[in-house]
Protein backbone atom coordinates (compact mmCIF):
# COMPACT_ATOMS: atom_id res chain seq x y z
CA UNK A 1 0.00 0.00 0.00
CA UNK A 2 1.29 3.59 -0.92
CA UNK A 3 1.84 6.34 1.56
CA UNK A 4 -0.67 8.58 -0.16
CA UNK A 5 -3.18 5.41 0.73
CA UNK A 6 -2.17 4.82 4.34
CA UNK A 7 -2.12 8.59 4.80
CA UNK A 8 -5.88 9.23 3.51
CA UNK A 9 -6.68 5.77 5.33
CA UNK A 10 -5.09 7.47 8.53
CA UNK A 11 -7.19 10.43 8.29
CA UNK A 12 -10.42 8.98 7.95
CA UNK A 13 -9.83 6.60 10.84
CA UNK A 14 -8.82 9.75 12.94
CA UNK A 15 -10.91 10.32 15.47
CA UNK A 16 -12.57 13.67 14.88
CA UNK A 17 -13.98 15.66 18.20
CA UNK A 18 -15.72 18.94 17.51
CA UNK A 19 -13.09 22.01 19.13
CA UNK A 20 -14.82 23.11 22.63
CA UNK A 21 -17.00 25.94 22.41
CA UNK A 22 -14.79 29.16 22.49
CA UNK A 23 -16.00 30.91 25.62
CA UNK A 24 -18.31 28.60 26.98
CA UNK A 25 -19.11 31.15 29.82
CA UNK A 26 -20.47 33.75 27.29
CA UNK A 27 -23.58 32.04 26.69
CA UNK A 28 -26.29 34.50 26.89
CA UNK A 29 -29.92 35.72 25.13
CA UNK A 30 -30.49 38.61 24.60
CA UNK A 31 -34.22 40.25 24.39
CA UNK A 32 -35.20 42.72 22.33
CA UNK A 33 -33.89 46.22 22.94
CA UNK A 34 -35.90 48.88 24.41
CA UNK A 35 -37.19 51.49 22.89
CA UNK A 36 -35.84 54.69 21.17
CA UNK A 37 -33.11 55.60 23.29
CA UNK A 38 -33.75 58.83 25.16
CA UNK A 39 -31.28 61.63 23.82
CA UNK A 40 -30.65 65.17 25.35
CA UNK A 41 -28.24 66.87 22.64
CA UNK A 42 -28.56 70.48 24.82
CA UNK A 43 -26.59 73.02 22.36
CA UNK A 44 -25.12 70.39 19.97
CA UNK A 45 -25.55 70.80 16.91
CA UNK A 46 -24.38 67.86 15.06
CA UNK A 47 -25.18 64.48 14.82
CA UNK A 48 -26.03 62.31 18.25
CA UNK A 49 -26.48 58.56 17.90
CA UNK A 50 -25.62 55.51 19.77
CA UNK A 51 -24.37 52.71 18.33
CA UNK A 52 -26.53 49.89 17.02
CA UNK A 53 -25.30 46.62 18.77
CA UNK A 54 -28.03 44.10 18.83
CA UNK A 55 -25.50 41.78 19.89
CA UNK A 56 -25.11 43.94 23.48
CA UNK A 57 -26.17 42.08 26.84
CA UNK A 58 -26.59 45.67 27.68
CA UNK A 59 -28.42 48.93 26.13
CA UNK A 60 -27.84 52.39 26.75
CA UNK A 61 -31.15 53.93 27.00
CA UNK A 62 -30.74 57.45 27.76
CA UNK A 63 -27.98 59.52 27.12
CA UNK A 64 -27.55 63.09 28.17
CA UNK A 65 -25.50 65.77 27.12
CA UNK A 66 -26.83 69.02 28.44
CA UNK A 67 -23.34 69.35 30.03
CA UNK A 68 -21.26 69.14 27.17
CA UNK A 69 -19.90 71.56 25.28
CA UNK A 70 -18.75 71.21 21.00
CA UNK A 71 -17.69 73.36 19.29
CA UNK A 72 -16.88 72.77 15.00
CA UNK A 73 -15.56 75.19 12.89
CA UNK A 74 -14.47 74.95 9.42
CA UNK A 75 -11.04 73.68 10.16
CA UNK A 76 -11.55 72.20 13.74
CA UNK A 77 -13.71 70.87 16.97
CA UNK A 78 -13.24 71.42 21.06
CA UNK A 79 -15.04 70.13 23.92
CA UNK A 80 -14.90 70.21 27.18
CA UNK A 81 -17.69 69.35 29.84
CA UNK A 82 -19.30 71.70 32.39
CA UNK A 83 -20.86 68.79 34.56
CA UNK A 84 -21.61 65.32 34.04
CA UNK A 85 -22.44 63.40 31.08
CA UNK A 86 -25.57 61.00 32.00
CA UNK A 87 -25.62 58.03 30.54
CA UNK A 88 -28.64 55.10 31.72
CA UNK A 89 -27.92 51.56 30.70
CA UNK A 90 -30.27 48.66 30.45
CA UNK A 91 -29.37 44.83 30.93
CA UNK A 92 -31.15 43.35 27.74
CA UNK A 93 -30.09 39.79 28.95
CA UNK A 94 -30.70 36.85 30.89
CA UNK A 95 -28.05 36.74 32.76
CA UNK A 96 -26.83 39.47 35.97
CA UNK A 97 -24.51 42.14 34.68
CA UNK A 98 -21.02 43.00 36.77
CA UNK A 99 -19.37 45.34 34.54
CA UNK A 100 -20.46 47.30 31.35
CA UNK A 101 -18.14 49.85 30.09
CA UNK A 102 -19.28 52.28 27.61
CA UNK A 103 -17.71 55.16 25.14
CA UNK A 104 -18.55 58.64 24.20
CA UNK A 105 -16.66 59.61 21.02
CA UNK A 106 -16.40 63.35 19.02
CA UNK A 107 -15.80 61.41 16.00
CA UNK A 108 -14.33 63.13 12.70
CA UNK A 109 -13.48 61.60 9.53
CA UNK A 110 -12.70 58.50 10.99
CA UNK A 111 -10.24 60.05 14.03
CA UNK A 112 -11.75 60.69 17.46
CA UNK A 113 -11.23 61.66 20.91
CA UNK A 114 -13.51 60.69 23.81
CA UNK A 115 -13.68 59.46 27.03
CA UNK A 116 -14.55 56.10 28.56
CA UNK A 117 -16.60 55.17 32.02
CA UNK A 118 -17.29 51.63 33.94
CA UNK A 119 -20.52 50.81 35.79
CA UNK A 120 -19.59 48.42 38.29
CA UNK A 121 -22.81 47.36 40.57
CA UNK A 122 -24.45 44.60 39.29
CA UNK A 123 -27.32 44.76 36.60
CA UNK A 124 -29.97 42.24 37.41
CA UNK A 125 -31.79 40.92 33.49
CA UNK A 126 -34.75 43.70 33.22
CA UNK A 127 -32.66 46.18 35.19
CA UNK A 128 -30.60 49.23 34.67
CA UNK A 129 -27.51 51.36 36.00
CA UNK A 130 -26.58 54.33 35.69
CA UNK A 131 -23.44 56.51 35.02
CA UNK A 132 -22.36 59.73 35.83
CA UNK A 133 -18.60 60.74 33.06
CA UNK A 134 -16.96 63.62 33.76
CA UNK A 135 -15.43 64.73 30.89
CA UNK A 136 -12.29 66.91 29.86
CA UNK A 137 -11.03 68.49 27.14
CA UNK A 138 -10.76 67.60 23.23
CA UNK A 139 -10.15 69.23 20.53
CA UNK A 140 -9.00 68.33 16.95
CA UNK A 141 -8.23 69.40 13.18
CA UNK A 142 -9.59 68.65 9.87
CA UNK A 143 -10.72 69.72 6.60
CA UNK A 144 -13.87 71.66 5.61
CA UNK A 145 -15.15 68.50 4.45
CA UNK A 146 -15.54 66.40 7.62
CA UNK A 147 -18.72 65.25 8.89
CA UNK A 148 -18.89 65.19 12.86
CA UNK A 149 -20.72 63.73 15.62
CA UNK A 150 -21.07 62.18 18.88
CA UNK A 151 -21.43 59.30 18.84
CA UNK A 152 -22.03 56.41 22.63
CA UNK A 153 -21.68 52.79 22.66
CA UNK A 154 -20.90 50.16 24.74
CA UNK A 155 -16.93 48.87 24.86
CA UNK A 156 -17.61 45.67 26.37
CA UNK A 157 -19.85 44.07 29.20
CA UNK A 158 -18.51 41.36 31.76
CA UNK A 159 -20.91 38.64 33.29
CA UNK A 160 -20.07 35.40 35.44
CA UNK A 161 -17.45 33.48 34.06
CA UNK A 162 -17.21 35.82 30.84
CA UNK A 163 -15.79 39.13 29.34
CA UNK A 164 -17.86 40.09 26.29
CA UNK A 165 -16.78 42.96 24.05
CA UNK A 166 -20.13 44.12 21.23
CA UNK A 167 -19.71 44.21 17.66
CA UNK A 168 -19.18 47.91 16.58
CA UNK A 169 -20.43 47.83 12.69
CA UNK A 170 -19.21 51.28 12.09
CA UNK A 171 -21.13 53.64 9.18
CA UNK A 172 -18.13 55.45 7.71
CA UNK A 173 -18.54 58.64 5.75
CA UNK A 174 -18.58 58.87 1.99
CA UNK A 175 -17.88 61.15 -0.73
CA UNK A 176 -15.89 63.39 1.80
Amino acid sequence: MSWNWMLFAALFAWPWHAPPPVESGCRFSVSAAPAAPAIQAGSITVPVRILAQADSPAAITALDLRQMVLVVGESGFQSYGTGPILIDVANVSDRPLTRVDVVLQVRVNGGSTGVGGTIRMPIEPGGSGHLDLQIGRGAGTFNSKASAEVVAYIDAVEMSGCRYKPAQAWTLPTGK
